[in-house]
């Protein structure tokens, strides 16, 4: 059944059409065909912020419908970072299928070892094209993709001044990028993939990689889609914190400045809008992509994949980004559609986005390059029981023996067995333990860690994750004061040293515009108040001087 069952029906698809009459028909030719890959990637897209999921106020009745005819990851998680630019470790974990500690540092490079995913289908005679955000370096990129159109090598960027550079057909992206027109970045890489799927008319398969760069801030769309949640009810973050209760290692960061500290629900809110309408308009554009397949007849032939790079916090326990190890920030969602593929069907058990790579190669019938570590989905297979769509979840409790591990540089480990999930914090020599029942307390609001009860759990899981990670190849010795590991210089620390200090203000006050833009079409009655606070100072500091 699911990815196993799809290998399956493909493998004897083939064995028929072999032994088929010397004239075989059409349906015989058309199983025979290798299917197409279109691997959609959104940027900072939580689990939660779907549809489907039934758990946030945010509108994708794309992605819904496409729910309805795949399998339905509820459980899929990235393994960390050690850099405060999340999405590069992450696209370079599911581009190689390695883990955490088998890339390089910060992602942003993939040596020459590693064989990428879409590299591979390439040397198995695809043809590979790439649109949107590539974050893991211009060498990896040239030798992975056949063709490409508006590549944007890099973070971030406004999202209606996108530096692009087209396909260079030598390798080298040597040119200055040029900023072409004032599309906002999602239409521009929809419009891209949309182009090359009306136009390819070649018999060889084709793996096509659509990278959006939303909902990544900054918050900017159109109007047709602020509108959209103007009048929208949100409900308040349950587990909304004024700010996080201790030094985590990466409070002085880009993402943390968008929405002051306190947090408050009216500010927290206006940013999960403007965060939806971003969602709503890359659903609208993935409909369109979908509708093109289906009007070239290549649905029947074709794999749709969607998933994002990681979560994000927006407000939840007194955080805005991603630099953390709570589900929020680690999960994100997954569906995968095509030939084969059991329909709705909802898989609870976990995975990393880095066993994407061997999932994918077996859709494909071929094996795995020996530079990938990570195995396919071994979940999917026929003990795996049969879920009707609507089910919730598979029951989780703390006999389940499977473990995953997850980290963020220096300072945060994690573990989640069964129903059960401890992260250890250790920055400059401090440390906090945290442990969550996600069975009772999916939302991780009731640390369990203090508690005389569980003082034997805390210890059993401590020592399941320190085995973990040293299998993982992580240094870390969660016993030594300090790790016995270096320091990864926090992002504030990094860029406040003489040669960035520029720059450093330069975010901080590009993130103070992007929470008045947004306060001004969600919450403009907050901004007025806060205007009238900051005038009514300024009037007392003249007075005083």
């Amino acid at each position: 059944m699911g990815l196993l069952k799809a290998l399956l029906l493909m493998c004897a698809a083939n064995t028929s059409f072999v032994h088929a009459a010397t004239q075989p028909n059409k349906a015989d030719i058309a199983a025979a065909r290798k299917p197409n890959f279109v691997f959609i990637l959104t940027d900072d897209q939580r689990h939660t912020a779907v549809g489907y999921a039934q758990q946030e106020a945010v509108l994708t009745p794309t992605l819904d419908a496409l729910s309805q005819q795949s399998l339905v990851f509820t459980n899929a998680h990235i393994m960390g970072a050690m850099s405060a630019a999340v999405c590069a470790p992450s696209r370079a974990m599911l581009m190689t299928g390695r883990n955490l500690f088998e890339i390089s540092q910060t992602g942003e490079d993939i040596p020459a070892w590693q064989i990428t995913l879409p590299q591979w289908f390439k040397q198995h005679g695809y043809h590979t094209f790439h649109t949107g955000k590539w974050h893991n370096g211009k060498s990896a990129f040239a030798r992975s993709f056949t063709s490409a159109q508006s590549i944007f090598f890099g973070g971030m960027s406004d999202q209606y001044q996108v530096p692009l550079h087209g396909f260079d057909a030598s390798g080298k992206y040597d040119c200055e990028p040029t900023i072409q027109g004032v599309e906002h970045s999602t239409d521009i890489y929809a419009d891209a993939a949309l182009n090359f799927i009306e136009h390819y008319d070649s018999s060889q398969p084709f793996f096509a990689f659509v990278a959006f760069q939303a909902p990544h801030d900054p918050k900017q769309v159109s109007q047709q889609y602020y509108s959209q949640y103007a009048d929208t009810d949100i409900p308040d973050i349950v587990n909304l914190l004024p700010e996080h209760p201790f030094d985590n290692g990466e409070l002085d960061v880009r993402d943390e400045w968008l929405s002051p500290t306190p947090r408050t629900q009216t500010d927290v809110k206006a940013h999960l809008k403007a965060y939806y309408a971003m969602i709503t308009h890359i659903d609208k554009r993935i409909g369109d992509i979908i509708k093109v397949l289906e009007r070239k007849g290549l649905m029947d032939n074709t794999y749709i994949i969607f998933t994002s790079d990681n979560g994000i916090a927006m407000g939840q326990h007194g955080l805005l980004g991603k630099q953390s190890l709570y589900d929020h920030s680690l999960r994100v969602p997954l569906l995968i559609a095509g030939p084969g593929i059991e329909q709705g069907l909802t898989i609870d058990s976990p995975l990393y986005l880095s066993n994407l790579f061997a999932s994918i190669s077996d859709l494909a019938g071929f094996d795995i390059p020996d530079s990938v570590t990570q195995s396919k989905v071994a979940q999917i297979s026929a003990s795996m029981p049969k879920l009707p769509h609507e089910s919730k979840s598979l029951p989780l409790n703390e006999s389940d023996n499977t473990a995953s591990i997850y980290a963020y540089k220096s300072y945060q480990r994690a573990i989640k067995q069964g129903s059960l999930k401890l992260i250890e914090y250790q920055v400059k020599g401090k440390k906090h333990t945290q442990l969550f029942d996600l069975a009772t307390d999916p939302l991780e609001m009731h640390n369990l860690a203090n508690q005389a009860a569980y003082q034997h759990t805390v210890g059993k899981l401590r020592a399941r994750l320190q085995a973990e990670l040293s299998l993982a190849g992580d240094a870390a010795k969660l016993q030594a004061v300090d790790w016995a590991i270096p320091d990864l210089p926090q992002w504030g620390e990094f860029n406040l040293t003489p040669e960035r200090r520029d720059g450093y203000f330069k975010m901080k006050a590009m993130a103070a515009e992007e929470h008045k833009m947004v306060l001004e079409y969600f919450a403009p009655t907050k901004l007025q108040d806060i205007e009238a606070s900051v005038d009514h100072k300024d009037r007392q500091d003249k007075t005083t001087r």
